[in-house]
């Protein structure tokens, strides 16, 4: 399977969050290095989500998603593939990303 996602499935409103989609890196750019570090390319790991989703509306997910994985890099400070790749299920559960794309 291919860990590049599909667009968001259509149970996200379109109408709330706009239908302008950008891409997310589920991997966040911002921990790049530690990502390659441990031999992943985020590049090989994004999603589209609805703009305001993502990261122009007061809730959108964008600062609390990084924080989370700015968390794990504070307990992790060099996690292998696996690991990384356990905590990304993880995250993406507690956000509610299904494993289609969609939430």
């Amino acid at each position: 399977m291919c860990p590049t996602r599909k667009p968001p499935g259509r149970n996200v409103a379109p109408s709330f969050y706009g239908d302008e989609e950008e891409l997310h890196h589920r991997l966040p750019r911002e921990f790049r290095y530690r990502f390659e570090k441990a031999g992943i390319n985020i590049e090989d790991y994004t999603m589209r989500l609805p703009r305001g989703l993502h990261r122009l509306t007061p809730d959108n997910i964008h600062p609390k998603y990084n924080a989370a994985w700015d968390q794990f890099f504070e307990k992790h400070p060099e996690p292998t593939k696996e690991e990384i790749l356990q905590e990304l299920a993880k995250i993406e559960a507690q956000f509610g990303i299904s494993p289609d794309g969609g939430f």
